[in-house]
């Protein structure tokens, strides 16, 4: 889930090494349009993940009660490139908005 207004960090399984890592997007999608996307600078790799943070600026940005669609594309040193699944999620609702 999505908590809107609050920082989190999401966690995926990577199956590849974060120094061959040479590019990385996370896609956040809502209603068929990009809410955020995440890149390299943005992205921390440890014990078989890729980490990346939300701002409570980030979390806003989705709209109440509504699917997120997230994927991962990524380039690796020797020009291999590929994506994950589409993985779905849901925001909650935020009765007080902006940023506290």
């Amino acid at each position: 889930m999505i908590v809107k207004g609050c920082p989190q960090r999401h966690y995926f399984d990577f199956p590849y090494v974060g120094d061959d890592v040479v590019a990385i997007f996370i896609t956040y999608q809502q209603n068929g349009m990009t809410k955020l996307e995440k890149e390299l600078d943005d992205c921390t790799f440890e014990d078989g993940k890729v980490h990346v943070n939300l701002t409570q600026e980030d979390t806003l940005k989705f709209e109440d009660d509504e699917i997120v669609r997230m994927q991962i594309r990524v380039r690796l040193k020797d020009g291999f490139a590929t994506k994950s699944d589409v993985v779905e999620t849901y925001t909650d609702n935020i009765l007080k908005g902006g940023v506290i």
